[in-house]
């Protein structure tokens, strides 16, 4: 397996690993309470994550390309029907007084939360296949 910059590994724990913050409310408006229940989810997530790769010796993880692709799409359709996803902000990615951040991307996961937590537990209970682990 071939390692890039962003793979320093810290011993016994893999790479960085990204969270998204998910809404529940089903509507524009994402309601602060809903913040903290989302990341106490993605942190445990990502504990049981780093505990599978310590139980297997591995030092190293990295999702699958056609796994990111899939969820991209998953992403981009969630942000899809939202107000939000269709103005120009720094929450769109766009900033008029940085060269080159003038195009509207989605930056994070804002779909359901439910969605999100059984498509993690289930990430989880399949031995996280989405995932390529080197040592």
């Amino acid at each position: 397996m071939t390692t890039t910059p962003s793979e320093e590994v810290v011993p016994n724990f893999g790479k960085g690993l990204v969270t998204y913050i998910t809404a529940d409310s089903g509507t524009e408006e994402i309601k602060a309470d809903n913040i903290p229940q989302a990341i106490e989810h993605s942190v445990e997530f990502q504990a049981g994550l780093l505990r599978f790769m310590q139980a297997n010796d591995f030092v190293r993880v990295e999702t699958r390309p056609e796994e990111v692709a899939a969820w991209t799409q998953t992403v981009i359709a969630a942000a899809e029907p939202l107000l939000s996803s269709k103005v120009d902000s720094w929450q769109t990615g766009v900033n008029r007084n940085v060269e080159g951040r003038s195009v509207r991307r989605v930056l994070g996961y804002n779909g359901n939360g439910v969605h999100f937590r059984r498509k993690t537990d289930e990430v989880a209970r399949g031995g996280y296949r989405e995932f390529v682990f080197g040592r």
